[in-house]
């Protein structure tokens, strides 16, 4: 019974945060810990930065206009050539002007650049939907864990208090006559033992309750009650599903697999990026502007009426050697849409190994549930039948105790596989639908 309580315990350290409530669901539990979760919070502040980045690309894109303003003060020395005189000077200059700067054409990089950003922010979301199926899975082994626990502690107090009711039969038979008091003194060692063990399914039960609130980043509070209904919701038989019909389900549905996708057609748009390089560039380039000066002696705005000029241009670029450096980052683009198609396959893989594990599990855990709740029926029959002969004094205590000890392993046995059942049955939901 010991190591079955113990086998049923988890510890796992969180940050607490306020809570205040009396009865927590299952549903309300995976809410409060996908929002009190810090690492989703910065996974959403990181996508908000992948977004800005998709912008600034999309603004090269766009014509660049500009208004310059500029203003120089002058001073110095010059000789005069006729008087052969030093001249100290002083005078100001200024100017204005627009300019124009339009990308006609870029080779597509740009076009390209933005697309793979478009398409690496799509994974970003698939991978922050993992990320908080993760935690909803957490969520739910450590509340189905902290249930398992409760009814262990249930059922280690019935075993105390069965032997208690005991003791004062066996008392009453010794004031009788009937019975030797060393019964009741193998009683009370038993009952020793049973106490000890209940007060560690106890302490089992608030620890559970304890991994459960920091899995959620709150503050224990011993007084929340769980959902103990959950579990009859839940004993309905699932879908008899093959392995190779869950594995498609799931690579259809799951957002670990569209996010290894989304990143292979990423790293493909960053090889058209890096292929673009090779083309050539054409910009048109346009300025107005004029000029003023105090060493004229035309006015201010005469000045920049006279000195208004602009021009337009239109530049081309072809790249003929830069040292193999575009090759090279061709070069590089192409090995990272190879690391993204070996990291889709290693998803995969790693998935039908799962979904071949549930399925495995879940047949072994239903078979497992079926043979205890027999075990627990035949031990608690077993056990009725000794408390009757223990009372009319035709059974010894040993094979009382005995067989009290084996109905506390057989219920032992019984929420164990129960638990974990339950556990794998919502896994295979999960790999069937693509969400808990």
């Amino acid at each position: 019974m010991k190591n079955i309580l113990l086998a049923l315990s988890l510890l796992i350290i969180g940050a607490p945060i306020a809570l205040a409530q009396t009865t927590l669901s299952l549903d309300e539990c995976m809410r409060i810990a996908l929002e009190n979760n810090l690492q989703i919070k910065n996974s959403g502040y990181q996508l908000d930065l992948a977004e800005v980045s998709l912008r600034q690309t999309r603004a090269q894109q766009l014509p660049d206009l500009s208004l310059n303003f500029g203003q120089n003060f002058n001073f110095g020395r010059s000789i005069d050539v006729n008087t052969n005189q030093r001249i100290d000077e002083v005078f100001l200059s200024n100017g204005y002007g627009l300019n124009l700067s339009v990308p006609i054409f870029n080779g597509f990089g740009l076009k390209y650049q933005g697309q793979q950003q478009k398409q690496a922010i799509q994974a970003g979301i698939k991978d922050v939907e993992a990320s908080k199926n993760l935690i909803r899975r957490n969520i739910i082994t450590f509340y189905l864990n902290a249930l398992a626990n409760q009814e262990l502690f249930r059922v280690a107090q019935e075993q105390a208090n069965a032997t208690r009711q005991q003791i004062e039969l066996a008392q009453k038979r010794v004031s009788a006559g009937v019975a030797n008091e060393i019964v009741v003194y193998e009683l009370k060692a038993q009952l020793a033992n049973e106490e000890f063990n209940a007060v560690s399914a106890r302490n089992n039960a608030e620890l559970a309750k304890v991994n459960l609130f920091q899995q959620m980043n709150q503050p224990v509070d011993m007084a929340a009650q769980l959902d103990a209904n959950l579990i009859q919701t839940l004993r309905s038989p699932a879908e008899a599903l093959n392995s190779s019909t869950l594995v498609q389900k799931a690579e259809a549905s799951l957002p670990e697999i569209q996010g290894a996708q989304l990143r292979i057609l990423s790293a493909q748009k960053g090889v058209e990026a890096a292929r673009s390089s090779f083309f050539p560039s054409i910009n048109f380039q346009g300025n107005y502007g004029a000029f003023f000066t105090s060493t004229r002696t035309e006015a201010y705005f005469s000045q920049l009426d006279a000195t208004r000029n602009g021009s337009m241009s239109i530049g081309l670029s072809l790249p003929l050697f830069r040292g193999g450096a575009i090759q090279q980052q061709v070069q590089r683009a192409v090995i990272n849409e190879s690391m993204a198609e070996n990291d889709l396959a290693d998803v995969k893989n790693q998935l039908r190994s799962e979904v071949e594990q549930a399925v495995q599990n879940h047949r072994a855990t239903q078979e497992q549930w079926r043979a205890a709740e027999q075990q627990v029926a035949a031990q608690s029959e077993n056990v009725r039948l000794f408390e009757k002969r223990f009372a009319a004094g035709t059974a010894n205590t040993s094979e009382y105790i005995l067989s009290k000890n084996n109905l506390a392993q057989a219920n032992g046995n019984l929420i164990s596989a129960k638990y974990r059942h339950l556990i794998w049955k919502m896994m295979l939901g999960y790999y069937e639908n693509g969400k808990f």
